[in-house]
């Protein structure tokens, strides 16, 4: 079983965190739901004492907000080549 840290809302609207045991992010979205709580982020829980290696990938992780495309880039007007 994995551990999971999730950030979520009641059902009054108030943010709820915690941690909670599930086998897949799946599961943990449905413990969560379960419980009457709206999740708006989740991430693995990793243990502190089994510290990856700095080329490993980040902990997965699972927002609500995200939409899955990418951020719009933003044109630099003040570069010495802008065109005016």
């Amino acid at each position: 079983m994995m551990k999971w840290k999730y950030v979520a809302m009641d059902p009054k609207g108030a943010e709820q965190t915690g941690t909670l045991e599930a086998a897949t992010k799946q599961e943990a979205l449905l413990q969560l739901r379960s419980l009457g709580l709206f999740p708006t982020k989740l991430t693995e829980n990793l243990p502190e004492s089994s510290a990856a290696p700095s080329h490993a990938s980040p902990p997965r992780a699972w927002n609500s907000s995200a939409s899955g495309t990418k951020p719009a880039t933003q044109k630099n007007n003040n570069s010495p080549h802008a065109e005016t």
